[in-house]
């Protein structure tokens, strides 16, 4: 079935679905057709049966399902595009791929991305991680309706491993044991290529993508996480993400060879999620569809980000909470909630490391107090990268645009430092909000009327103080006695406090940074120094650049943090003197 044909077939089911209508016309033949499936998949057809989703046939969302069943040399289609799911959730669907660009205080969205550069907000951001790829650029973010599409357009290099927060075809299929092939060829254009540069993906490639979580890796005896993308083109070439025999390898010796290895394995994951959708499909700027978080056969919550699951299988899914749960369907409402979210808005390790160059994909599912000694235990803070070693663009003049260094702030110390990504899941545990059993949800997915009066809950992920601003109070009910004026000016005196400690710490780490390079120029040890400003670098760029609430989030937290990471700069300042 063409996807034009499945689409108009679904725009009349969900007409029926809300007229009333669907379960007489549509619930005989859906059964009739799952009982073809049943004979292999009785698990899911009996899930489905009990279901909000029991008058849908398997056909619906798996096109070639009804001729599997009768031949299995037919390989039915997975499906998932927003449009699939939107066609009988209008509202869920109209709200989730919704942007009203706007900058807050110290966030909010710009269209394009390009117009805010994060060295606007935190001018000595490019000499406190000089030689990181993110140098060369770093910009406020869009909506989740361009996630993927901001990730595949950005200048810096990224990596196979990311596209798993990016696409839920790749999250789902990762780790599945299931090699997937191209039905068409895929021209992959992208940010990172050089000038004019497309990859042409051929029909026929298979894909198959895994994380290693048994091999050890050398330096510590621990499982080293090592991402494993094979993609083996039908003329017997074969990119990898790892050493694999007669294979052109991310970890070859020679830097041009092992570039050129990176950017095939990305841009083949990326043709395994853009393979079969349509021109226009919104999925293809957002990436990640429904079922990321629903599972259509029960319509319950899911998670299905491997990672994550392997850390809940280590850690519980709050390994802060005094009672320990390890399974997300034991879980509370709350934690469910916020774990879905986790899938992605958390602290983790993705990709190629600069310096001992394994790609890897790990969840350290902890807060930023325990991150040095997970990292240090676990890979020998080999994650990311040597401070002043690497990337180091053009030197612009203009906070606002790459490359910005403050004039004459270039103090590279060549030690190791740690990247972090995005830990509002971590952050959150343990704050007031998270207390009184508020999930992330009831923040950010406020629940809303459509035009006809119907509630629902909003899926335009957003933040709070977006909504304040548009007249939207989503705090309503718990502090039912404020107004939105007085929440706006509540929450951004919060952050305003934790923005101006945060201008300490960039301060202090800056010196640190100086006085590091003044004494290894000396010749002196300077082992005890670095080892602070480590600590105090890992508190500053997780809670207050990667974090996403400028402390909101937990603000004791983060100011306490802030606190340690302001001491421990000036004693790394100290002990460089």
């Amino acid at each position: 079935m063409s996807y034009q044909k499945r689409n108009s077939i679904l725009v009349v089911l969900g007409i029926l679905v809300f007229s009333g209508a669907l379960i007489v016309s549509f619930s005989a033949p859906a059964v009739a057709l799952n009982e073809g499936c049943a004979s292999c998949h009785q698990g899911k057809v009996s899930s489905i049966a009990t279901s909000l989703h029991a008058t849908l046939a398997c056909e619906t969302c798996h096109d070639g399902a009804a001729g599997h069943a009768s031949n299995t040399a037919i390989r039915p289609a997975v499906h998932f595009d927003l449009q699939l799911c939107g066609s009988c959730h209008p509202d869920q669907y109209t709200t989730y791929i919704k942007d009203v660009p706007m900058k807050t205080l110290f966030g909010g969205s710009v269209n394009p991305p390009t117009d805010w550069a994060k060295t606007k907000d935190f001018p000595y951001y490019n000499t406190i991680i000089d030689g990181y790829g993110f140098v060369k650029e770093y910009n406020e973010e869009r909506a989740h309706a361009y996630m993927l599409k901001d990730h595949q357009e950005v200048t810096r290099f990224k990596y196979d491993t990311c596209m798993q927060c990016k696409s839920t075809k790749v999250a789902y299929y990762w780790d599945s044991g299931k090699a997937r092939t191209l039905e068409n060829d895929v021209h992959v254009e992208a940010g990172h290529f050089d000038a004019g540069e497309t990859i042409t993906v051929p029909e026929g490639t298979t894909i198959s993508l895994s994380t290693d979580r048994i091999t050890p890796y050398s330096a510590t005896g621990r499982p080293n996480h090592e991402v494993k993308v094979l993609a083996a083109l039908p003329d017997g070439t074969l990119y990898a993400s790892y050493a694999y025999p007669g294979a052109i390898t991310g970890v070859d010796p020679d830097p041009a060879i092992a570039k050129k290895a990176r950017k095939w394995t990305w841009a083949a994951v990326y043709a395994l999620f853009r393979d079969g959708l349509s021109v226009g499909s919104p999925t293809v700027d957002a990436g990640v569809a429904c079922n990321h978080c629903h599972d259509p056969h029960t319509v319950k919550p899911r998670i299905i980000r491997k990672s994550l699951i392997d850390a809940i299988s280590r850690n519980g899914i709050n390994p802060y909470a005094r009672r320990k749960v390890y399974a997300f369907d034991s879980a509370s409402r709350q934690d469910k909630l916020n774990t879905l979210c986790a899938q992605c808005h958390v602290e983790y390790v993705c990709g190629n490391s600069a310096l001992d160059v394994y790609d890897r994909d790990y969840f350290p599912w902890a807060k930023v107090s325990a991150l040095e000694s997970i990292y240090s235990t676990m890979f020998d803070y080999n994650v990311d990268w040597k401070h002043g070693i690497g990337m180091r663009p053009w030197q612009s003049v203009d906070p606002a645009l790459a490359g910005y260094y403050p004039p004459g702030a270039l103090y590279p110390i060549t030690e190791k430092l740690i990247k972090s990504q995005h830990p509002e899941t971590e952050t959150y545990w343990s704050s007031m909000h998270y207390q009184e059993r508020a999930s992330c949800a009831d923040c950010h997915m406020p629940r809303t009327v459509n035009a006809e009066g119907e509630a629902f809950t909003s899926h335009w992920f957003t933040s709070p103080v977006k909504l304040l601003k548009l007249g939207v109070n989503p705090c309503l009910s718990c502090h039912r006695e404020e107004s939105i004026s007085r929440k706006l000016e509540q929450i951004e005196s919060r952050q305003k406090g934790i923005f101006s400690l945060q201008a300490e710490v960039q301060q202090a780490l800056v010196e640190s940074l100086k006085a590091i390079q003044a004494a290894k120029a000396l010749g002196r040890n300077v082992d005890s120094a670095v080892s602070y400003h480590q600590m105090a670098h890992i508190r500053w760029e997780n809670l207050v650049v990667s974090e996403n609430s400028m402390g909101f989030h937990n603000w004791d937290e983060v100011e306490r943090e802030l606190e340690a990471a302001r001491s421990y700069a000036r004693t790394a300042r100290s002990l460089a003197h």
